[in-house]
């Protein structure tokens, strides 16, 4: 068991190293607006330029913010920190993409105004067409499921699955054609320099709104630590909880973390299931001791009838409580699987996913098998009521 002191310098240590990163590439908010306005003016200078080829600068634009994009994204991707397999973990999709939307929606602007530039500039010949709109396309796909998944609780894991590696291979290999065709399309700018100042100047501004909006991103993981090393001082919380709090916090959830809400919320239903079968057996049994004997007298057996009638509309009210419980607990069994099925893109989730679905079959068996025992005795006197009533009215 860790101490708390122990506890409190890991938690220290990672605010910090979190805290060194936000400032170790030294962009900030009024750096990047600086910039953005020095590249704005000198642009306006370009500008004033005689004999600008427009339709070459628009070449220059989308081949050069070409260029960029797939070195980006490139980068992205293989620069990204690899874990091994048994370590593939979850994260919550609107707290992971929260603090990104600004990014996103400035990238989703960028990309629509490439591929009308694209279209509308009639400056490409048709074979180099597909590739470029395939590739920012795409980018624009992303930007969309970024945007769509900061607004809804998504689990996504940490490690790309074969999706990703699909729209990865879709992305590159339209790149690495785009970028060929088009450098043979451009041909050498030796009597451009003019051009591709302009160009430059603006894809660099471009850029820049896209760091914009990559400032405006906060750290939630930061937050998180120092509420755990507040809980953790103030006794609030044990050592090993706040480990495995901050372990969630900076590497993701593992499996069980993702699906735990659900499998408590699905057992919590099953429990108070079984609880209302309880209380309509005891209900039964009430009736039952309630039934008239034949040496019982007018009064007794009238008394003994109007207690029967309000046993039986308890029973009744308990069966009503219990239906409403089993519609809950349907819609959450459905919702559980639809997020079983994003988890179970990890190979290593499916030994837990294994044993949480057996438990759970398990536990519905008993609490199925309990109510079928409760129709049964329902229906058997039903039966002995039936029976009862025949004799009286013989016997009358």
């Amino acid at each position: 068991m860790p101490s708390v002191e122990q506890v409190q310098h890991l938690l220290d240590h990672e605010i910090e190293e979190i805290q060194t990163e936000d400032t170790r590439n030294g962009w900030n908010l009024w750096v990047v607006l600086a910039a953005t306005v020095g590249l704005l003016w000198l642009l306006t200078g370009e500008l004033k330029a005689e004999g600008i080829d427009w339709h070459y600068v628009a070449k220059l634009i989308i081949v050069e913010s070409l260029a960029i994009d797939g070195l980006r994204w490139l980068y992205s991707i293989l620069g990204a920190p690899k874990s091994s397999n048994s370590e593939v973990r979850f994260y919550w999709s609107h707290h992971h993409f929260g603090t990104n939307r600004a990014q996103a929606v400035f990238e989703l602007i960028r990309s629509t105004a490439i591929l009308l530039l694209i279209w509308l500039s009639h400056i490409f010949p048709w074979y180099l067409l597909g590739p470029l709109v395939t590739f920012y396309s795409l980018v624009l796909l992303m930007m969309v499921l970024i945007l769509g998944m900061s607004f809804t609780a998504y689990v996504v894991p940490t490690q790309p699955n074969r999706f990703s590696y699909v729209l990865y291979f879709a992305l590159f290999f339209s790149w690495g054609l785009a970028l060929i065709l088009s450098l043979g399309v451009l041909g050498l700018p030796t009597q451009h320099v003019t051009d591709l100042r302009v160009s430059g100047l603006a894809v660099g501004v471009g850029y820049l709104v896209i760091l914009f909006g990559y400032t405006l991103r906060v750290s939630l993981t930061a937050p998180i630590l120092m509420n755990l090393r507040r809980r953790l001082v103030a006794g609030k919380i044990s050592p090993s909880q706040a480990i495995h709090e901050a372990e969630i916090a900076v590497g993701g959830m593992q499996a069980i973390d993702a699906l735990r809400d659900d499998v408590n919320g699905i057992f919590g239903l099953l429990d108070a299931m079984d609880g209302m079968t309880r209380n309509a057996f005891t209900a039964l049994r009430s009736i039952e001791s309630n039934f008239p004997f034949q040496d019982d007298d007018e009064l007794m057996i009238a008394n003994k009838l109007n207690t029967i009638t309000s046993l039986k509309a308890g029973y009744q009210s308990f069966l009503t409580e219990r239906e409403k419980l089993f519609n809950q607990f349907n819609e959450r069994i459905t919702h559980f699987h639809k997020k079983v099925r994003q988890v179970r893109v990890s190979p290593s989730a499916m030994p837990t996913i294994n044993e949480i679905d057996r438990m759970l079959q398990t536990k519905t068996r008993v609490v199925d098998e309990s109510f079928r025992q409760l129709l049964e005795k329902g229906t058997e006197l039903d039966k002995k009521w039936d029976q009862q009533v025949a004799v009286r009215s013989a016997n009358k």
